[in-house]
């Protein structure tokens, strides 16, 4: 017997059937139903809102308050008068992204408190966005 060219060839069984090439059994049906699931969780959009709050930057260097995030978003106030650096551990008075008013900076790191902030003089707003 011969089959058209296009056609998948059966699959016999140990116990005598035989199941078409690709058909879905119980056990592959089941199999698909768990890959979608774990895939759907891990791919889920995140259900927790940005946290935002100010912080007054003084010349003494500090760093953001623990969170862990995905991204931190800094915006300087635009009615500073001076510069805030914004920056990793050695961020000082000279050392560091400098933001004049109004500048932003964004980074992506998995807690806020890897970010340093420090005014360059006086006390200048700095305006956080932490992004779950």
């Amino acid at each position: 017997m011969s089959t058209p060219e296009n056609t998948p060839t059966p699959i016999g069984g140990e116990d005598g059937t035989s199941t078409p090439y690709g058909m879905a059994t119980e056990a592959t049906l089941a199999d698909v139903k768990t890959a979608t699931e774990t895939t759907a969780e891990a791919v889920a959009p995140r259900s927790t809102a940005p946290v935002n709050y100010n912080v007054t930057a003084t010349t003494t260097p500090t760093a953001l308050a623990s969170a862990v995030c995905t991204r931190v978003l800094l915006v300087a106030g635009i009615a500073n008068t001076g510069y805030v650096r914004v920056g990793g551990t050695s961020t000082s008075t000279t050392v560091g992204v400098p933001l004049g008013p109004g500048g932003s900076r964004e980074y992506v790191v998995d807690n806020a408190n890897l970010i340093t902030h420090c005014a360059v003089t006086g006390s200048q707003t700095l305006h956080v966005e932490v992004i779950p």
